[in-house]
């Protein structure tokens, strides 16, 4: 991106992105950063969005504390040694302005709080959801459960025995881990709130 990285030209992109194929209206599934772009997509192009479900995204301030501990080595990083999470990072930060861009992004988590973007997704009226690994190492559940209030919106939890397939307990990388239990969880939460169309 260039020197005027923003949130708003992300979902911008994103918003391009979906008039192209004409994917528009359709449902937003955010994981990660994708949340936060998917948050402002929801409140500039309100249209374009059916439902808005944000996983384990970091919607709310994490504070200098914590994302100092997101740099540090420790288990959050087993992310790495998931191939194609790996090739996509690797991607970003080898590709023109992609180290900037990053640097960018991590400077945004910095930034002012968060809370009023929360408030104007919860005032679009747009469908939303929240859904988190309940041993999310790299953002932890408390910032889910302060986000699902912000937007005034249910808080699924995604524990590891109920249901996991995983051998091990669902963190921050698990809709890469296990896309099917993911793509069959999130398709639940959208039934739930999306109406459902009446057969004649």
């Amino acid at each position: 991106m260039t020197e005027d990285w923003r949130i708003e030209r992300a979902a911008e992109f994103a918003a391009e992105a979906m008039a192209g194929v004409d994917a528009a209206p359709a449902p937003i599934i955010g994981h990660s950063f994708g949340g936060v772009i998917g948050a402002q997509l929801t409140i500039d192009h309100t249209d374009f969005v059916e439902a808005f479900v944000a996983v384990d995204s970091p919607l709310v301030s994490l504070g200098s504390v914590r994302l100092g501990r997101i740099m540090l080595p420790g288990a959050h990083y087993r992310i790495v040694g998931h191939g194609p999470a790996a090739a996509a990072l690797l991607r970003s930060a080898t590709t023109r302005g992609g180290v900037e861009s990053l640097w960018r992004s991590a400077r945004w988590f910095l930034g002012k709080p968060k809370d009023e973007v929360l408030t104007k997704v919860a005032a679009t009226g747009i469908p939303r959801a929240v859904l988190w690994a309940e041993n999310d190492s790299l953002i932890p559940l408390g910032i889910g459960v302060k986000a699902a209030k912000l937007l005034d919106c249910d808080l699924t939890v995604i524990h590891s025995n109920n249901g996991w397939p995983g051998a091990r307990a669902p963190d921050h990388d698990w809709p890469f881990r296990q896309p099917v239990h993911f793509a069959n969880t999130v398709a639940g939460i959208l039934d739930g709130l999306l109406p459902q169309e009446k057969t004649p």
